[in-house]
């Protein structure tokens, strides 16, 4: 079972890792940190959120892009998924 952390904790974790000199893998891997846990938190922290609650933070779980007609217009979605990974899907 995951182990839960406050947001004080994850404070904590974040600042550490800020000066361990490991990749985000690494030092998630080496203290037992939920990867996806670690990039939310370290998000959450870096928009200056003051106002999480103790369990996780509030991340939308579905973005409604509205209808993706067949049509010739061209577009262009990008995800920024964190750590420097940029997803882009360009139609047209």
């Amino acid at each position: 079972m995951a182990k839960r952390r406050t947001t004080e904790a994850w404070r904590a974790v974040i600042d550490r890792f800020s000066g361990s000199g490991l990749s985000i893998d690494a030092y998630c891997k080496k203290f037992g940190i939920c990867w996806a846990s670690f990039l939310r938190w370290r998000s959450t922290f870096s928009r200056g959120a003051t106002s999480v609650s103790s369990a996780e933070p509030a991340l939308p779980s579905f973005v409604d892009l509205g209808p993706l007609r067949s049509s010739s217009a061209r577009m262009e979605l990008r995800l920024e998924l964190g750590d420097g990974l940029v997803l882009t899907l360009t139609r047209g």
